[in-house]
């Protein structure tokens, strides 16, 4: 099952919110996800905050991502996220954690230390790039 639905504010122009759609079935083939049993929604919300969120829901990912110049980064940063709810590699609550076997309490652990965060930050890193290499430089 493959469900993906991109829901956007009037601030994501229609290239914008083609380029997002691209870039998250790029990502989602590159992350093996085009299979999930959990479908996928990517909200594209304002320009409020430099970053997004993944939210697992259970029955659904939704991914929220705010405009901003790093869009690409950070979705692909929450497709990771999705990535490891749907692979059942992380379970947040609001004081604990479930990472690969482990419980960890969340106030033991700085954000940027927290392992599926570093996790997310090197996919971001490396999704980023190969996405710019191999699509952006294709249709620009």
């Amino acid at each position: 099952m493959r469900r993906l639905r991109v829901k956007a504010k009037k601030s994501w122009s229609d290239d914008e919110r083609e380029m997002v759609k691209l870039a998250t079935l790029w990502g989602m083939n590159k992350l093996d996800l085009t299979l999930s049993p959990v479908p996928i929604d990517i909200h594209l919300k304002g320009e409020q905050l430099e970053y997004g969120d993944a939210i697992d829901l259970e029955y659904k990912i939704v991914i929220r991502l705010f405009k901003s110049d790093s869009w690409i980064e950070t979705l692909f940063h929450e497709l990771e996220h999705a990535r490891q709810y749907i692979y059942c590699e992380l379970a947040l609550e609001s004081d604990y954690a479930y990472w690969r076997g482990s419980v960890m309490r969340r106030a033991d652990v700085d954000y940027e230390d927290e392992p599926w965060e570093i996790e997310a930050r090197r996919v971001e890193e490396k999704l980023s790039t190969k996405f710019r290499k191999e699509i952006l430089t294709l249709i620009t």
